[in-house]
């Protein structure tokens, strides 16, 4: 069964499949890559700010202490996809491809 607090992920999985589809059939849609991965990485920053505050407060569980570090670990992968989208979808970077 699907929680409501899954949303979001869901969300952002759809997003990124459907502007990566987008990109394929016209470069012009790469703000909507840009967007999609801007998005999962306000996700993953939550996501990873969550933990590390129970960390910190010392109410973090072991699960939920692996998981902070997890995603500590997976976070350059958002990071990085976002400023790649997002530095070609600059007008120069645009203009440099046509």
């Amino acid at each position: 069964m699907v929680k409501l607090a899954d949303l979001p992920e869901y969300i952002a999985v759809a997003l990124l499949i459907w502007a990566g589809l987008r990109v394929r059939k016209n470069k012009a849609a790469l703000g909507l890559l840009c967007g999609a991965w801007g998005f999962s990485l306000c996700l993953h920053y939550q996501a990873w700010a969550w933990r590390f505050e129970d960390v910190m407060t010392g109410s973090a569980t072991p699960v939920v202490e692996t998981t902070m570090y997890v995603l500590t670990y997976t976070a350059p992968i958002s990071i990085i996809s976002f400023i790649i989208t997002l530095v070609l979808c600059m007008p120069a970077a645009r203009n440099h491809d046509s």
